[in-house]
């Protein structure tokens, strides 16, 4: 299936954006330099992450599609695919919204 092919390769591409942001060099502090390089990791973390979600909302659409619409799998293949997307979806978001917490 070709959403396949498009998830990975949107998660591919996100993780390759996120891991070029440890190898630009961080210029000095204060410096017009430092905004623009504060810029550029904002957009990079952006673009990457956005990247990550869309991929992985492909995977879980493909997954409820396939639980729902082939009659030819079992029930509980059917039922584990549709449970498991919720399941992925659950800790997705709550991984999320943790790391959008500031800790004191």
């Amino acid at each position: 299936m070709m959403f396949i092919a498009v998830a990975g390769t949107l998660l591919l591409v996100g993780a390759i954006l996120l891991q070029i942001r440890t190898v630009l060099e961080q210029p000095t502090y204060r410096t017009p330099e430092y905004l623009s390089w504060l810029q550029l990791m904002r957009f990079l973390t952006f673009i990457g992450v956005m990247m990550i979600d869309i991929g992985v909302f492909i995977f879980v659409a493909g997954s409820i599609y396939a639980g729902v619409a082939r009659v030819d799998l079992i029930d509980g293949v059917r039922r584990s695919l549709v449970i498991m997307s919720f399941v992925l979806i659950s800790v997705w978001l709550f991984v999320f919204f943790l790391g959008t917490w500031t800790f004191p």
